[in-house]
């Protein structure tokens, strides 16, 4: 019978000390290979994460944020991302951009099928097989994640962006977000990533948590200029690190919701 087991990242954002703590931990109970749903970039150090994750590439998909970049590097902004105020967080992790991370993101795909011989298939997305920004939670809306997998081929479903860790059953099927090695909005502040193990002719999932030096993602932030560079959403990113909570999230709904009411 084939066994693989496979670790799960998602949502790094730039937090090398966070990607760092989880790297150390695998190579101590190895795997067969390493998947990363997507968000490497956002944060103060997206170079280092892809730099670090470089050998992980073709198992590798595309999250918002590395989106968001490349938006920028295609000229597919309008003016006022390139100037306001609003738009500092995303501007600067461009700016920040090195031409061998850009290279990176422009190979990486929106989603990834895997199928190892003798088991079932494994679709890697960053949001949903329909967007990268929608959201999916057990606790908010299992309908629309059963029809997910009802419409999918495969067995298995991985998706991040929620920065929670869970897992949901459907019909014979799974769907399972890792966590967040980057900023959990769980509750629980240490780095979060999951493994995926084929035995016994099955998947099964495990959620794993590594504490790390928070004071380093602190330093990172400050001593970088990121955190003055990029503006309140990096300030709202860092207190959601510590605070570990939707702090960023909630910043940016109230943005939105504030621009709609002007009718912007």
């Amino acid at each position: 019978m084939p066994h693989h087991r496979y670790a799960v990242l998602a949502d790094i954002h730039g937090n090398v000390p966070a990607l760092e703590a989880v790297l150390e931990e695998i190579s101590h109970s190895p795997v067969d290979g390493v998947l990363i749903v997507g968000d490497l970039v956002g944060g103060p150090d997206g170079d280092g994460v892809i730099e670090r994750l470089a050998s992980y590439e073709a198992t590798t998909v595309l999250g918002n944020g590395e989106e968001a970049v490349l938006a920028f590097e295609h000229g597919e902004v309008a003016p006022e991302q390139r100037a306001d105020l609003q738009w500092a967080f995303t501007r600067t992790c461009f700016h920040r951009t090195g031409l061998a991370a850009m290279s990176t993101m422009k190979r990486l795909q929106p989603q990834l099928s895997i199928h190892q011989d003798g088991t079932s298939s494994i679709r890697v997305v960053h949001g949903t097989t329909a967007s990268s920004t929608e959201v999916i939670r057990p606790d908010r809306n299992p309908e629309r994640i059963s029809e997910i997998l009802d419409e999918m081929a495969g067995t298995i479903l991985i998706g991040g962006h929620t920065h929670e860790q869970w897992i949901f059953h459907h019909a014979g099927k799974f769907a399972f977000n890792p966590g967040s090695v980057g900023g959990p909005c769980n509750g629980d502040n240490r780095a979060q990533y999951a493994t995926l193990t084929w035995d016994r002719a099955q998947w099964t999932v495990a959620h794993h948590t590594v504490a790390y030096d928070l004071e380093r993602v602190r330093a990172a932030f400050i001593d970088s200029g990121f955190l003055e560079e990029a503006g309140p959403m990096a300030r709202a990113q860092l207190e959601g690190i510590f605070l570990v909570d939707r702090t960023l999230g909630d910043l940016v709904r109230c943005a939105r919701d504030m621009a709609m009411d002007e009718g912007l």
